[in-house]
């Protein structure tokens, strides 16, 4: 019973029904300290000022348009769903519940998982700069879904492909697309940088990860984990559900490496009967936290040349 606090965040992270409890705690994981800070409290411009190309997926029905022409929000913070009071940001609201950005001024990458049916793009909005935990949302972020051009939702043997690319319905107003990588992948140890909507809260940045080379868990499958490695790569930054699609940045050269599409087990019960933070003891050896590389995106060449042929 403890954990039906927390089914109303859960239930809107997913497509379905929840089904048992590991259901209900695998979302999150800490590998050490919490990394995460809010955008306003990260010293390195550059990521804060890519923070503005980054959007957040939330359910139309969650937003109720006010007299002022812009959108009210309910005010549903982590506390008040069985949250630990110790749990960082527990006292923010909550909203998102998946993260996009954009590579073109009116096309977005997101998470295929989160975005793989018609009425998934038209039940839901895209709000940029959502950085603050507030109750009013200004109708200038507001943005919607206008067409799926593409979406892959792939998990079989040696084969992931977890990636959406949406046409929104106007270009967003000064804010300017990511630099992606083109060519080449990224090195072992290579630091990181992840931007996105944890738990739905107000966005996030966290460092302090690197590229890892595997994890413990892929020793049970390793011809699996060889074949999917083609596309994709492990991380150890601190992501939460809210956080697939994020871009997961080159901490050095600001390049989008790609977008995080699935983590590991991530909370657990306290003897007190809250929710609190699971804590990996190992910051190498157990990372679960999976990243589509975004040069592998093979539709996003042919897509961003067409439109910009259509803006000329």
């Amino acid at each position: 019973m403890k954990f039906l606090f927390i089914l109303p965040l859960l239930l809107s992270f997913t497509n379905g029904p929840v089904g048992t409890k590991k259901d209900l705690i695998d979302l999150e994981i800490l590998y050490g300290r919490d990394d995460r800070l809010d955008v306003d409290k990260y010293e390195d411009q550059r990521f804060v000022d890519f923070s503005n190309s980054v959007a957040g997926m939330v359910a139309s029905y969650k937003l109720k348009k006010n007299n002022q022409g812009n959108y009210n929000i309910r005010n549903t913070p982590l506390v008040y769903q069985n949250f630990c009071e110790d749990v960082p940001f527990v006292n923010q609201n909550t909203l998102p519940k998946c993260t996009g950005f954009l590579v073109a001024p009116n096309i977005l990458i997101t998470a295929g998982h989160c975005v793989d049916s018609k009425y998934e793009c038209e039940n839901n909005n895209w709000v940029f700069n959502y950085k603050e935990s507030k109750t009013e949302i200004s109708a200038s972020n507001v943005y919607k879904c206008e067409e799926i051009l593409v979406s892959k939702n792939i998990k079989s043997f040696g084969v992931v492909q977890d990636y959406a690319i949406l046409k929104l319905n106007k270009n967003v107003s000064g804010y300017r697309p990511l630099k992606l990588r083109q060519k080449g992948r990224v090195k072992l140890g290579t630091e990181l940088v992840v931007i996105g909507h944890p738990l739905g809260l107000p966005m996030k940045i966290a460092d302090n990860g690197q590229v890892v080379p595997f994890s413990i868990v892929n020793f049970t499958n390793p011809l699996h984990f060889y074949k999917i490695s083609k596309n994709t790569f492990l991380t150890n930054l601190d992501t939460f559900v809210g956080n697939s699609g994020s871009p997961v940045f080159n901490k050095k050269s600001g390049e989008v490496e790609g977008l995080l599409i699935q983590g590991g087990e991530d909370f657990i019960e306290t003897d007190e009967g809250c929710i609190s933070n699971y804590k990996s003891k190992s910051k190498t050896f157990l990372a679960e936290e999976r990243v589509f590389r975004i040069n592998k995106i093979k539709e996003l060449k042919s897509i961003l040349k067409s439109d910009s042929k259509k803006s000329e």
